[in-house]
């Protein structure tokens, strides 16, 4: 059995709960056999184009894309903090998804050992988008009736991964996830106010960022995966932060567990001149990026104002501009 981190979180559920406006609309199913359903023609990979939506009933708001997977119709989060593609057991069987090699082991954000299955990531198909690329796709098993699955949330996809042969474009401001040339993700880039590139390096399969708050450097990871900033209890950032924490009840869910956080109200977080106050948690999980010096997550919250441009210049890279 091969050995993967696949993210902090590697889970394919949401960072919070957050009280959710009205359920996502859902792409209708077809009214013949889905497997006798024609599918539409694969878009030309600069014709790549998908809607991002924030919205699902009972989940904080985090970047999803709708689509199928073996046919099945479903949301899709959006997960810069995964350095692999996910997807839930209970739809993997129902879209007939079969696992193939050897397994592997994954640690989720409560640092608890999970065995994931592995299957083709082709598999998975993005509306306005089409197929991922060849590679691999992992199945994790995860109770249908928690939160993400009651949202008809069943996978999670890393969009580092999605497009290794054309720059991808997530633009978070617009929601819009698009492949582009290296012309179009600098438009992208130069549209926005503060460039933050310069703070921002790769580690461990991930992008990790370094920020202040409330005036502290720290390090965190660039997760779109994670709806609010938050940093590890048992960190020095944790620890700068604590005193100032109150328990407004809310909760943080991985595959394995549900863990309470405490907020820290209307922190200064900052990347570089671009600034943000938001509400900080402190989340009672140990970081499994100790060597890249990872303090926590950061979140949609902050990134939310922002276009990330992976493979630009270079396959590997990430450029991220805000505001």
């Amino acid at each position: 059995m091969t050995s993967a981190r696949a993210k902090l979180p590697v889970v394919l559920a949401l960072t919070s709960l957050a009280c959710g406006g009205p359920p996502p609309k859902r792409a209708p199913l077809a009214e013949v056999p889905i497997e006798h359903a024609p599918e539409p023609p694969e878009p030309s990979p600069l014709e790549r184009r998908a809607e991002i939506r924030f919205e699902a009933r009972g989940l904080a708001p985090v970047p999803m894309v709708h689509g199928k997977i073996g046919g099945e119709p479903t949301w899709m989060q959006v997960d810069s903090g995964a350095s692999t593609h996910l997807v839930a057991g209970w739809l993997a069987r129902r879209g007939g998804i079969l696992s193939e090699g050897s397994g592997a082991s994954l640690r989720d954000y409560a640092s608890v050992g999970q065995v994931a299955q592995r299957a083709d990531s082709r598999l998975v198909m993005i509306d306005r988008w089409g197929r991922l690329r060849p590679g691999p796709l992992y199945v994790v098993e995860q109770d249908e009736k928690n939160p993400s699955g009651r949202a008809g949330v069943g996978a999670l996809i890393s969009p580092q991964l999605i497009d290794l042969d054309h720059p991808v474009i997530f633009d978070l401001a617009q929601r819009e996830l698009r492949s582009g040339t290296p012309d179009d993700a600098a438009r992208a880039l130069a549209f926005r106010r503060v460039e933050i590139t310069s703070k921002t390096r790769a580690c461990g399969g991930l992008y990790v960022a370094s920020v202040t708050i409330d005036g502290r450097p720290t390090t965190l990871v660039v997760d779109t995966g994670a709806a609010v900033t938050n940093v590890l209890a048992g960190t020095r950032a944790a620890a700068a932060l604590a005193g100032r924490s109150i328990d407004r009840g809310k909760r943080s869910y991985t595959v394995s567990r549900e863990l309470a956080v405490r907020d820290v109200p209307a922190a200064h977080v900052a990347i570089g001149d671009f600034a943000v106050t938001t509400d900080v948690a402190i989340t009672p999980a140990p970081s499994e990026f100790a060597g890249c010096g990872v303090e926590g997550l950061l979140g949609v919250d902050v990134l939310r104002a922002c276009v990330l441009v992976f493979g630009l210049p270079r396959p590997g890279a990430l450029r991220i501009s805000c505001g």
